[in-house]
């Protein structure tokens, strides 16, 4: 039996912060999504070797409203 995975990717940039929300969130910040992104990609593309040995079998995207 393979390791098994599951990744979650948050997105922090939600128009404005739920009263119910803790999670770590920038309302109004979206100009910072670009380099979000950069730092992102590049976070998985250092991360790749650490995770080989594992069969990813989710994939989570949350956050953002």
């Amino acid at each position: 039996m393979s390791k098994r995975l599951g990744i979650y990717i948050h997105i922090p940039f939600c128009v404005s912060k739920c009263s119910y929300c803790d999670f770590y969130s920038l309302p109004g910040q979206s100009r910072k999504m670009p380099d979000y992104q950069a730092a992102l990609l590049s976070h998985i593309s250092e991360s790749a070797s650490n995770i080989e040995p594992y069969e990813v079998d989710s994939v989570y995207i949350g956050g953002g409203t």
